[in-house]
């Protein structure tokens, strides 16, 4: 009783957090992309926030619109993931991961750039040489949100102090890193955004570590590569590469292959699957049954 009672607790809570932190404007771009309107599907972003634990952007970044209830299932959303977290780790580190001041004082020896709080950028010289580009972000935002990239070509820190604390109120909220120069690798996806690989791991009780899965975010037109900031976020397999398949390898879709496979015949394999639509989808790419095109209207060549 108590696990249901503790269940129920959970998907109040999660539901009621994803419709006070909806970025309703963002949402209505997303729609406006997807189907041409403005008007949200609010019962679906309930639904799937009540069933997976899915914000409401997770339907959009997820594209959860098109997928059945048993592919959704195989997703972490957003709030299974940070309700994982918290029963798996120890109390006390989960804001390390919310509040990017202590983030980077915490992984300060791996983080690979200049982090500086506004206690740190006041106790500064003056006339300390200074960045002439910094990246701002609000300690506690998250999606992309709240960056910001300057570059006024200042090589002074008092110069720095003054523009910050003018533009940026309270200065002590946000966090002000040095700009990252990316591998060039990574930089040929991209090379306007800070591309990046992420690795999700998680520790066993022997102390092994365990990759649960890979993912390669690119920037899209933006500095960002955020997947709420319009980033385009691809899968990787163990050996780092990018699937094509990875939807049709879903065991509900290779399950209910195998189901079929054995009774597939000459006479019911049109019903059995979707060949005419295949054939055609086929065939458009060379030109044929493309729709609106009159192929026997004579053209000049």
């Amino acid at each position: 009783m108590n696990s249901a009672l503790q269940r129920l607790k959970s998907k109040v809570r999660n539901s009621r957090h994803h419709f006070r932190s909806a970025n309703w404007q963002r949402l209505r771009e997303y729609e406006q992309m997807r189907k041409g309107r403005k008007n949200l599907p609010l019962w679906t972003f309930l639904h799937h926030s009540w069933r997976y634990g899915a914000d409401f952007d997770d339907n959009y970044e997820l594209d959860f619109f098109s997928k059945t209830p048993e592919e959704i299932r195989t997703y972490v959303t957003r709030s299974l993931f940070f309700e994982f977290c918290e029963q798996v780790n120890d109390v006390n580190a989960i804001p390390v991961t919310r509040d990017k001041q202590r983030f980077a004082e915490y992984f300060k020896d791996f983080l690979g750039r200049k982090v500086w709080t506004w206690a740190e950028i006041l106790a500064l010289p003056d006339t300390a040489v200074a960045p002439q580009r910094l990246v701002v972000k609000q300690r506690w935002s998250g999606k992309g949100e709240a960056v910001y990239f300057l570059e006024p070509g200042f090589k002074q820190w008092a110069e720095w102090r003054e523009l910050l604390q003018t533009r940026f109120s309270p200065p002590t909220d946000y966090v002000y890193e040095e700009h990252i120069v990316q591998h060039p690798d990574l930089a040929q996806l991209n090379p306007d955004s800070v591309n990046c690989i992420r690795v999700y791991t998680f520790v066993e009780s022997n102390l092994e570590v365990s990759i649960w899965g890979i993912y390669l975010r690119v920037g899209n037109g933006l500095k960002m590569d955020s997947v709420s900031q319009g980033g385009i976020g691809l899968a990787l397999d163990e050996k780092g590469r990018i699937r094509l398949d990875d939807r049709e390898m879903v065991n509900a879709i290779q399950n209910e292959i195998d189901r079929l496979w054995p009774t597939v015949n000459t006479d019911n394999f049109r019903s059995l699957s979707d060949y005419d639509a295949y054939k055609k989808g086929f065939r458009q790419l060379f030109g044929f049954e493309v729709d609106g095109i009159d192929y026997d209207k004579p053209v000049e060549l």
